[in-house]
């Protein structure tokens, strides 16, 4: 019996860690003034089991508004393994993703609690272009939760997003071309940030993915430092 445990639980570990991925990155900001401030980041992504998933580069320049309302554009550069082999000789296919949206933060622009409560709210149009795939059209939306513990290092944070796709499905007619618009996955987030020194933190999370289509999970280890140059 405690056998067969063993073999069962070992073939539900492996399973769970084929399906994991591990991000980890590094990200820098900086206030350039009341109303305008900027970052900078890098990210490394890899599948337990099969290697290198993507590679990225990414900055955002936001514009707050009034308190609790700020307005952004970012630009990412990605590296990731090339799927279409017969099209492209090179081993990896260069992505360009442009985005502009919001974020609010509820607890700052209605003036309420005591500044340890974060509650927020990011809304994302995104654009991603390939010379080998169709462009991707992607609309984002994320809420977040993060609570400050007084007197301690770690503030615990929990978010879940939604990705909805304007050009998720094409069908091609005899007369016509259809674009078919849907959802196309789920991202769910929780873990905690932990304050250094010197404006510095760490994020330690896991997440899970869910594809909308198959209903199938993928989790998400991630790692990342982030460095404020007030």
């Amino acid at each position: 019996m405690r056998r067969s445990l063993f073999f069962i639980g070992s073939f539900l570990f492996f399973q769970v860690h084929a399906q994991t991925s591990i991000w980890s990155g590094i990200d820098i900001s900086k206030k350039w003034s009341k109303h305008f401030q900027s970052s900078f980041g890098t990210e490394y992504r890899t599948e337990i089991g099969n290697g290198f998933n993507k590679a990225y580069i990414n900055t955002q320049q936001s514009f707050p508004i009034i308190k609790g309302l700020e307005p952004f554009v970012s630009y990412r550069f990605s590296l990731v393994p090339n799927s279409n082999s017969s099209i492209s000789p090179l081993n990896e296919s260069v992505l360009n993703r442009i985005g502009i949206g919001v974020k609010i933060n509820f607890i700052d622009l209605f003036d309420i609690g005591n500044g340890r409560l974060n509650v927020n709210w990011t809304i994302q149009q995104q654009y991603e272009y390939s010379s080998i795939k169709r462009t991707v059209s992607m609309l984002r939306n994320r809420g977040q939760l993060k609570y400050d513990i007084k007197n301690s290092i770690f503030t615990p944070v929990i978010s879940a997003e939604h990705f909805y796709r304007w050009n998720k499905d094409v069908i091609y007619t005899t007369s016509d071309v259809l674009i078919i618009p849907g959802t196309v996955s789920f991202r769910y987030f929780i873990g905690t940030e932990i304050e250094l020194k010197h404006n510095q933190s760490f994020l330690l999370s896991y997440g899970l993915r869910q594809k909308f289509d198959s209903g199938s999970l993928n989790g998400i280890i991630r790692i990342s430092y982030s460095k404020n140059l007030k």
